[in-house]
């Protein structure tokens, strides 16, 4: 007996200490309730607890198939949630947020399997305005994130054979994308010399120009013995029937990276290098029987020094107008402080060391984002590491404005859009827009770029420590792009020579507006200083 009541005094003391505890947690949960909308939202995810976590599918509709809209007037979205699976939470919430993920809104409370009206900020200036969706617990399809632009349209003009922008699978008739050089097409879709012109016409139409990519029968050979005589023929054929289609196309590729493919079969491929200059030859003897202002250009992919010591050893570059080059910097996908310009030079001193240094385009470049912030991201599958979307738009940004420094004529950024919804693969994640169609930050990023650097070209580089500072000079502005690099940096204007800040404007790296003050607060992200001449 005396053994039971030590055992319910046990109990009872254990009872009282479990009601203590859920007291000073409700109390707890008091205090910080109180405070702005977004502290208690994230002390909310916190302290609750899901019996089963919620999937919610996002509905959007908005007026703009591109969902972008004017500079200067609200606008507004329509948002359905629908409950797939797992507990619906109390309380979903969406918020505006910018590229760096800075609240531009309150918490706005959304209802589920109804229509919410979904007013943008107050103050729409250019910029990117992201949808962001909480509870943080739930997974919301097909984003978490889903993105909107404003921007203003751009005008159409005939297209710019100097342009240096150009993106690959382009939308040709995006009304806010300022790309001239675009590439949509291989020869798989040429059917009748008509329906080529026609296509041809159609980019011209709307300020493009196309670069086709022969990749078909015949130029695909058996490289573990020379190509034959009959081939060679076959191929001289082809291509003078594509040249003589529209003979002013200015310039086609030939070959899809076949540098990587080498690779996997370099101890069979003996005559790789051999008939790709039998080849190119043929290209140039086809060319020139139609037009000899065409040009002829072969690509080697990522940083592949050991193809290009090869490629021009081998005497093939004799026979190629423009060296294509695709520098995906495979797998971590740093920086480009930290490899660009060393690449460059080690690809010109191969040139000069081969005695034939030829125009350098970047007809591919890019790189892949996380958009679902998984925990890894895969190719083939290998790991990956994918930028964050702001990365995204730093690195964008920077590999343009560093090649063209170096003196790349062309730089055609890979992609325009998503090409699939896997959100572990890296390969699914390289466009300016996401699969469904929304814009990314780097959307936004790139037509603020092409708007301001338009029919500018580079003069110099301002030496300050811890600093890129690249300016471009234009006929009635100039424009200094401007970042901290390895770590953020403080400067003033007259360290770029500025003394009339009546005479300049400042955007970030989507074109939102920045105060124009003497110093300047500088960080991983570039902006934008123009100075009007005027």
């Amino acid at each position: 007996m005396g053994r039971f009541k030590y055992i319910m005094l046990i109990l009872l003391i254990g009872a009282l200490i479990g009601l203590m505890a859920i007291y000073f947690v409700e109390m707890h949960k008091r205090s910080i309730s109180k405070g702005s909308g977004v502290q208690n939202m994230s002390m909310k995810e916190e302290t609750k607890v899901e019996v089963t976590h919620a999937v919610i599918k996002v509905i959007i509709h908005d007026e703009n198939p591109y969902h972008v809209f004017e500079p200067g007037n609200r606008f507004k979205v329509e948002v359905t949630l629908q409950l797939i699976s797992g507990d619906p939470p109390s309380e979903i919430y969406c918020q505006w947020k910018d590229f760096m993920g800075k609240p531009l809104s309150d918490l706005i409370p959304l209802e589920l399997n109804k229509t919410n009206i979904i007013w943008s900020p107050k103050n729409v200036t250019i910029g990117y305005y992201g949808l962001v969706f909480l509870p943080s617990y739930v997974k919301f399809l097909p984003n978490r994130e889903i993105g909107f632009a404003v921007l203003p349209k751009r005008k159409i003009s005939p297209p710019d054979p100097q342009s240096p922008f150009g993106i690959v699978h382009m939308e040709v008739e995006d009304p806010y994308i300022d790309a001239t050089w675009i590439k949509t097409l291989t020869d798989y879709q040429f059917s009748t010399p008509s329906n080529w012109r026609k296509l041809m016409d159609y980019r011209r139409k709307y300020g493009r120009i196309e670069i086709p990519l022969i990749i078909g029968e015949p130029w695909e050979c058996d490289n573990t013995k020379p190509i034959s005589k009959e081939q060679l023929q076959r191929l001289h054929d082809y291509l003078f029937k594509l040249f003589s289609a529209d003979p002013n196309v200015p310039v086609w590729e030939l070959g899809l990276e076949e540098n990587l493919k080498l690779r996997a079969h370099r101890d069979g491929w003996k005559y790789f290098w051999h008939n790709l200059k039998e080849k190119l030859k043929v290209a140039q003897e086809a060319k020139n029987k139609v037009n000899p202002n065409i040009k002829i250009a072969y690509q080697i992919a990522e940083l592949d020094y050991r193809a290009l010591r090869e490629f021009f050893e081998s005497g093939a570059a004799d026979y190629v107008d423009i060296l294509s080059l695709h520098p995906y910097k495979w797998p971590y996908f740093e920086t480009p402080e930290v490899w660009h310009d060393l690449f460059i030079k080690a690809v010109r001193k191969i040139m000069r060391t081969y005695g034939k240094e030829i125009p350098i385009w970047y007809t591919e470049v890019g790189a892949p984002q996380n958009d679902a912030g998984v925990p890894r991201m895969y190719s083939n599958g290998k790991p990956v590491k994918a930028l964050t979307r702001r990365e995204e738009v730093d690195y964008l940004i920077k590999i343009h404005v560093l090649a063209l420094r170096a003196g790349v004529e062309k730089i055609i950024w890979y992609n325009y859009k998503d090409r699939g919804d896997n959100p572990t693969d890296v390969e699914d994640h390289f466009g300016l827009r996401d699969y469904w169609g929304f814009p990314k930050p780097a959307y936004v990023a790139y037509a603020n770029m092409v708007n301001i650097l338009k029919g500018k070209r580079y003069n110099c580089t301002i030496e300050i420590k811890g600093v890129y500072a690249l300016r471009f000079s234009g006929e009635n502005e100039d424009c200094i792009v401007v970042w901290a690099f390895p770590e953020n940096a403080t400067i003033s204007l007259l360290d770029l020579g500025i003394q009339d800040l009546s005479k300049i404007r400042i955007v970030n790296a989507v074109g939102t507006p920045l105060p124009v003050r003497e110093r300047i607060e500088l960080t991983l992200d570039p902006i934008y200083i123009v100075i009007s001449k005027k």
